[in-house]
């Protein structure tokens, strides 16, 4: 019997990793072969405005400088398998994809908490608190909190104002291209079908978003749903100062929101390693099982210094 080897586990643990439906691959990607920690990427300065008519000649020069910045990747395991029998895995193709699966999306689901506190905003003009309102002056919906840890209370639903305040903020960044992608929870995802203007039959004339219970796109966003139960929200969550959190260490404290992430498809970026893969047989003190390990490195950041082409959205506290 041909036994597996690494590098046939990385091709198969590999397929089961950034799926088209990820939303890291939406970002931009840098290139991290090397499996390093520190990743340089140039920033440009601003280009000069342009002008019109007929200059004289010749025409002044501007001196446009390209800076660099940086950002560091994690190195993101899974907890090592114990295989007590290889051969059963071997001849058992569902025990073989069953472990696989089990690794593969222990390590999306790190590297996607990663990326998504990584790209959060930490400048407060682009952050705003949730109000539940569809209009001004109108009557504001709110439901219990969904982040873990924090103590009971409501918090406002995401309202229409909120995404015209999102999509207002986003065409303002003009210059920093893309589809606009949305991340949000299953809770918030919730909101947006008691919006009666975007799922209402008699306003849009569509019966699709009814019977399959979709959203799809709204103001031309295209939303995304995730969920991570062990901290009750897509791997990012602020105070509500607007104080964006480490989800990785931080406590959930009684006031914070879960957020929703709304970023270019260029104005994030993302740095992943290769995949790297051991497989352990006889090892000592484990009665000849076989030890399966798999690890890699990623890291992202906003693409500015200026967050423009991201914006956040925090679920605020209701009194």
């Amino acid at each position: 019997m041909a036994f597996l080897t690494p590098i046939k586990y990385k091709r198969e643990l590999e397929k089961v990793l950034y799926p088209t439906n990820s939303f890291i691959v939406k970002g931009k990607s840098d290139d991290n072969s090397g499996m390093v920690k520190t990743i340089q990427y140039p920033l440009s300065s601003a280009i000069g405005d342009p002008a019109e008519g007929s200059p004289s000649l010749p025409l002044s020069i501007q001196n446009t400088e390209h800076d660099e910045a940086e950002y560091t990747t994690k190195q993101i395991y899974v907890k090592p398998e114990l295989v007590k029998n290889e051969d059963e895995m071997l001849t058992n193709y569902n025990i073989f994809t069953d472990i696989r699966d089990q690794q593969g999306i222990s390590l999306m689901t790190k590297m996607h908490d990663v990326a998504a506190n990584a790209w959060g905003n930490d400048d407060t003009d682009r952050i705003r608190l949730t109000t539940g309102l569809d209009a001004t002056g109108g009557t504001a919906r709110y439901r219990a909190t969904t982040l873990q840890g924090s103590a009971s209370g409501n918090r406002f639903r995401i309202g229409k104002e909120d995404l015209l305040w999102v999509n207002r903020t986003m065409k303002k960044d003009n210059d920093q291209g893309g589809q606009v992608y949305a991340v949000i929870t299953p809770d918030m995802y919730e909101d947006l079908m008691l919006i009666e203007d975007f799922m209402s039959y008699e306003k849009t004339g569509q019966t699709a978003k009814l019977v399959d219970g979709l959203v799809g796109r709204i103001f031309g966003i295209e939303f995304m749903v995730r969920w991570n139960a062990t901290y009750g929200s897509i791997g990012l969550h602020y105070t509500q100062a607007k104080a964006k959190k480490d989800n990785g260490t931080a406590n959930i404290a009684a006031n914070d929101g879960a957020a929703a992430l709304f970023f270019k498809s260029r104005a994030v970026r993302y740095a992943k390693a290769p995949l790297g893969t051991s497989i352990n047989r006889n090892a000592p003190g484990y009665l000849g099982g076989t030890i399966l390990e798999a690890w890699t490195r990623f890291g992202g950041t906003i693409s500015r210094a200026d967050e423009v082409g991201v914006v956040t959205l925090v679920e605020g506290k209701k009194a």
